[in-house]
């Protein structure tokens, strides 16, 4: 069976910083000899290659082909979906040049089934609805210390009318709460919502309303809040854009936006590593952020960036796994690839262990302020 290293959309990148190789047998041994390949290959403007780092498309058939030529004393992988489009028909016509049929490739996400694709809504909502409890029991979520900083930023007044929108089990809401005239917290899911409502009545708050309705379809009138806040929740919108266009939208001129969320590294290997461990640990992950990003995204839909916290945050990482839900085996997985992250990997991230098995790590929150022009 031959096999072919075909990675993320537009760029290529080290097998190490990906989580899916790290569960592949020989990822090791195929870097380094990638490394050789590439340091003989790189020459006429075929990729400009770095140890294994392919950043352009211009690469794409060049490497294909080094890889189906060299010896293959063990097994090269894919750790991307299959290419489509003019990317597949290229692909096929190099595979065909070589006497190889595509049917013969082998695809490292049938394996190990890394969710590489969007969810759909009702993969969300099924998520949710399975863990509400256990976010429900977050002290993280809870007490964490963003919320000092949150509400800071946010700096309310009697006067205030606020949406809280995936507000999840509520913490975020019931945190505002005592300080504006009237909160609102929405929530795709019911299951959620239901603890919301848990919370708000045990902390006797009577200033508060809850709604069950979808971030990117606020079913609230234009103009109709002070300020929307929405905290560590972005990362699971399907279409970023289009949240961001209805927190606008329903903001009058001047309202507040409030947004926290787990922020990307600017370096592309961290981004990718951490993206692709957070949809391993979770399918229902779409993307965490860069700063470049997210200032591009409130520019695209007309708030104005103001100011930016960061915020460093200790997962407990059995913790963190445990509250997603998944199955046993899946868990193991994703203890796995902590296990095997690279140098780089466990410094950038602070993963820390005890008798070898990894024990926390450390990501970057943002918690920014924007306001509707």
């Amino acid at each position: 069976m031959a096999t072919v290293i075909q990675l993320s959309e537009s760029q290529w990148t080290p097998l190490d910083c990906h989580p899916a190789a790290l569960l592949v047998p020989g990822w090791r041994e195929l870097s380094e000899r990638l490394a050789i390949t590439f340091e003989e290959y790189d020459e006429d403007g075929l990729g400009r290659a770095m140890g294994a780092l392919l950043k352009t498309h211009s690469g794409i058939p060049f490497i294909i082909r080094v890889l189906l030529q060299a010896p293959t004393d063990f097994e090269y992988v894919c750790i991307d979906t299959a290419p489509y489009g003019d990317r597949a028909r290229e692909l096929q016509e190099i595979l065909s040049s070589c006497g190889i049929a595509r049917s013969e490739l082998r695809w490292v996400n049938e394996e190990i089934k890394l969710p590489l694709d969007k969810p759909t809504k009702e993969e969300v909502a099924a998520q949710f609805k399975r863990t509400a409890e256990n976010y429900a029991r977050s002290a993280g979520h809870a007490n964490g210390a963003d919320l000092g900083i949150l509400l800071k930023l946010l700096a309310p007044t009697a006067q205030m009318r606020v949406l809280d929108i995936a507000t999840g089990t509520g913490f975020t809401a019931a945190a505002i709460a005592p300080f504006v005239c009237e909160v609102t917290a929405a929530d795709l899911v019911p299951e959620m919502i239901a603890q919301t409502e848990k919370l708000f009545k045990a902390r006797a708050l009577a200033n508060v309303k809850t709604k069950v309705c979808d971030a990117e379809a606020l079913s609230f009138d234009d103009a109709s809040f002070d300020a929307v806040t929405v905290r560590i929740a972005p990362h699971h919108f399907l279409d970023i854009a289009q949240a961001l266009s209805e927190v606008a939208r329903v903001l009058r001129p001047g309202g507040v936006f409030i947004m926290e969320d787990s922020c990307a590294p600017a370096a592309r290997r961290s981004d990718r590593f951490i993206n692709d461990l957070e949809k391993l640990r979770d399918p229902t992950h779409v993307r965490s952020y860069t700063k470049r990003e997210w200032k591009a995204l409130l520019k695209q839909s007309g708030l104005k960036f103001v100011r930016l916290r960061n915020y460093r945050k200790q997962h407990d990482i059995a913790d963190w796994v445990e509250r997603s839900g998944l199955p046993a085996d899946q868990q193991a997985k994703v203890h796995a690839a902590f296990a095997s992250a690279p140098a780089w990997a466990r410094k950038a991230f602070s993963i820390t262990f005890e008798a070898g098995r990894a024990v926390s790590y450390s990501d970057d929150k943002i918690i920014l302020r924007a306001v509707k022009e």
